[in-house]
Formats: structure tokens, C-alpha cells, sequence
């Protein structure tokens, strides 16, 4: 049996992105008013209903995710915007529901050179660690020093999406084949990229909001926190940054569309997928298993930019799955075999030395890649794909108006198993 809760979030603008929390009874929004909202699921003896939490000005531009950490460090969320700011909030259960004090700003950080379009916690047990990816073209993976004290965060390593002269990834895959319906043309009616046009971005030089900026650190890649208490006068710690950082490379970069998603399952080292922007694909990035990320398979076949890219846990699977939303309508599958030699343990970061980080790297140059499905039904461009906890159906929402549901049958074919409308029941599909 299946139920649809509708409600009225209130937001004065477009609504960009809501998370689920952990165990699915919190839900966060955030819009381009600048606000975020945190919902609680209360279940009553005549209904359940979602019951406002609190909600409160966040950000000083549009703000583009929201996103849950895990709650063994607690009521923690992550926000990113286009002032080129990801902030961490906090829940203080002392403060009132819907008193506005209720998530208190503990950490901001500031290094972005332009928009932040995508953030992901890591998926990594016992350390709290966020990526975030930014208009300026470099994914960022910072780390709270204490768990415990989330007004201390450091930048641990970055790396550029595109790729460099000296870069050496895996040899492209050749063109995948596509289904033979072609994408239809429609206009699109909402999106992060139409309100990123519409929202223009301040170039404050030396200031970050109301809060000053701190001086270069001696080392841009490990910046030095500033350890002050969340009391202290109302000012927020941040990473350093220098003032001159603060500015677009380009009037287009806001647009460029970049994503992010951490691999979620047991691997020789970390890695993540990247959606490339206007460089059109997505690509894998492996750490290195000392202080190095390097990129890795290319995924094919798109024809425009993608949107979103969802990396699916593998419960016991022997292969990976990704999925992708692209602007040419498309949702896609890629399946990811690795060679049968490949080492099983599971090391974390800087187990490895430089010699065995070259063997595992050469180890791994022969991921198979294959399209295993690439679906248009949603006629328009699809903006985000998310898979359930057991990564066994795929959920995508694009500019149709629909959430639509995936499944692969016993026969190992991915077909559309629902079509879900805000204003309509689920329609099942055989």
C-alpha cells in the first residue's frame, strides 16, 4: 500500500532541493528565498502530517542542496549556495520549535571561487567528511577535525574536474548505443540552471556576507581554522581564503552545472562521480590512497550536460551501478565490473604507500563499463536520480512534473515499475 502526503512548504520561490533525513522522519528544503525548512514526520491517531520544525534565512543567495550527515554526529545538515558559501547547522533541542534558533551555524566554509552547485558527506565511517563542487571547476573534500565539535573544519585535498595536460585517465570507452526514440524538445519550466540565470551574483571583494575574510594561509590545500566558539560575539569560524578568491573566472560559470556523489560501497580506496558540466559526461575520480585524487572511467553517451549523477549501494552485488539525469531527457544505468584480481580490502585514506598506490592504480585501469539501460519517458530534462537504501529502484524527477520509479526484472531488464504526479495517485506500470 502506498500514500502520497501533500503539503504547503510555504517557500516564496522555487523550491531546489528537500533530503530526507537517515531514517526517512525529517525532511529538509531549501529555495531560492534564501531559507531553509526542516519538517518533522508526526504521526498522529487521525492522520500523519509533516509539522514544520523551523525555518530561518540561511543564506544570502539561492540555495541549491541541502543535505543530511549521518546521525552518529548528530542533528547535523549541510547548506551550499550561489554566494559561493556551504554553511553547517546544527540542531539545539534547548531552543524552541520555530523560534528561528533552533539550527545554529557552526561552520562555514568559504574557499569557492564561484557558485557551490553540488555537496556529498562521505560515506566513510568514523571521520565526518564533506566534498562540494563549485563553479570554478574544483571538487573540495574537507573534514571536521573534532566529530564532536563541528566549529572545526579544515580542507584536506582538492582536485580539478577538468582535465590537465599531465593528467593520464583510462582510455575512453567508445560510443555506447542509444535507444532509437530521440529525445523530444520542451521548454523547461524549473530548474537550478534557470534560477542561477535569473539570480545574479555579488562581487564583494574581501568579504564573505557579514563576516570578514581571514588571510591566505600558508598552505591553500590545508588551510588553518580559526578556532572560535559559536558564542563569541556571533561570529561564525571559516576556513581561510584570500580576498582576491572571490571572484567568477567568467560570467557563464554559475551555470556550469557540475555534480557530485561519493561510492557508498566497500573499495580498494575511495571514489566518487562527477558529473563534468559543459565538458558533457560524467567521470570517476579515485583517491590514491595517500593525498591524491586522479580521474578515472569515463561514462559515455550523453548528449548534453547531466544533472545529477547517483551512485547506488551494491548489497553484495559483484559489479556497481550508476545512474545519470541529463538536460537530453535522459535517465541512464551504467553497470561497472571490475577485474577479478583486484585486491578485496578495504584500506581508508593514507593506508597505502606511494609504491603500492601505483600497483593498485595500474590494478584498476580495466573497470568495464556498460550502458544498461537509458530511459526518455520523461520527455524533458531530468534534474536529479536518487536510489533507495538497498539500490534496487532508482527514483528520477525531471521537468515533467513526475517522479518516476526503476527497477530491474528477473530478467535483468530495467523498466519503469511507477509514475508518481504531485497532483495524481501513483500509476503502477506493468
Amino acid at each position: 500500500m502506498s500514500s502520497i502526503t501533500k503539503f504547503d512548504t510555504s517557500h516564496e520561490d522555487i523550491i531546489h532541493d528537500i533530503a530526507y533525513d537517515f531514517y526517512g522522519k525529517r525532511l529538509v528544503t531549501c529555495s531560492s528565498d534564501q531559507r531553509l525548512k526542516v519538517w518533522d514526520f508526526v504521526e498522529r491517531d487521525d492522520a500523519a502530517v509533516w509539522e514544520l520544525n523551523d525555518s530561518w534565512k540561511a543564506h544570502d543567495s539561492s540555495i541549491l542542496k541541502a543535505i543530511w550527515a549521518h546521525p552518529e554526529y548528530g542533528q547535523v545538515i549541510a547548506s551550499c549556495s550561489l554566494d559561493r558559501l556551504v554553511k553547517i547547522w546544527e540542531e539545539q533541542p534547548i531552543e524552541p520549535k520555530m523560534s528561528q534558533k533552533r539550527w545554529a551555524e557552526r561552520f562555514r566554509l568559504v574557499e569557492s571561487r564561484g557558485a557551490v552547485l553540488d555537496i556529498a558527506f562521505s560515506p566513510i565511517a568514523g571521520a565526518l567528511r564533506l566534498a562540494t563542487c563549485s563553479a570554478d571547476g574544483i571538487v573540495r573534500i574537507y573534514e571536521a577535525l573534532e566529530p564532536t565539535n563541528l566549529t572545526q573544519w579544515s580542507q584536506m585535498e582538492e582536485f580539478e574536474i577538468a582535465l590537465r595536460d599531465n593528467d593520464q585517465p583510462l582510455p575512453p570507452h567508445p560510443p555506447l548505443p542509444e535507444p532509437t526514440s530521440a529525445p523530444q524538445n520542451t521548454n523547461s519550466t524549473s530548474s537550478s540552471s534557470s534560477s542561477i540565470a535569473s539570480h545574479g551574483l555579488s562581487n564583494t571583494e574581501g568579504t564573505t556576507g557579514p563576516f570578514p575574510v581571514m588571510t591566505p594561509a600558508a598552505n591553500p590545500v590545508n588551510p588553518a581554522v580559526q578556532n572560535i566558539s559559536p558564542s563569541s560575539q556571533g561570529t561564525i569560524p571559516t576556513t581561510t581564503v584570500p580576498p582576491s578568491a572571490n571572484v567568477l573566472h567568467g560570467p557563464g560559470d554559475a551555470d556550469s552545472g557540475y555534480c557530485i556523489d561519493w561510492c557508498p560501497n566497500r573499495t580498494t580506496t575511495a571514489m566518487m562521480v562527477v558529473g563534468l558540466g559543459k565538458e558533457i559526461g560524467a567521470r570517476i575520480f579515485r583517491h590514491d590512497g595517500h593525498s591524491r585524487w586522479y580521474p578515472g572511467e569515463f561514462l559515455p553517451g550523453h548528449e548534453q550536460e547531466v544533472h545529477d549523477v547517483s551512485w547506488a549501494p551494491s548489497m553484495a552485488r559483484s559489479y556497481q551501478l550508476i545512474a545519470t539525469a541529463s538536460k537530453d531527457h535522459y535517465v541512464r544505468i551504467f553497470k561497472l565490473t571490475e577485474p577479478q584480481n583486484n585486491a578485496t580490502s578495504t584500506p581508508r585514506y593514507g593506508q597505502f604507500s606511494p609504491a603500492a598506490n601505483a600497483k593498485q592504480r595500474n590494478s584498476q585501469r580495466h573497470m568495464q563499463i556498460e550502458l544498461v539501460a537509458a530511459f526518455n519517458d520523461h520527455h524533458a530534462e531530468v534534474w536529479r536520480v536518487e536510489w533507495n537504501i538497498t539500490g534496487t529502484i532508482l527514483s528520477s524527477s525531471g521537468d515533467d512534473g513526475k517522479l518516476r520509479l526503476w527497477k530491474a526484472g528477473s530478467d535483468g531488464v530495467w523498466r519503469q515499475m511507477a509514475a508518481i504526479s504531485a497532483n495524481h495517485h501513483p500509476a503502477s506500470l506493468p
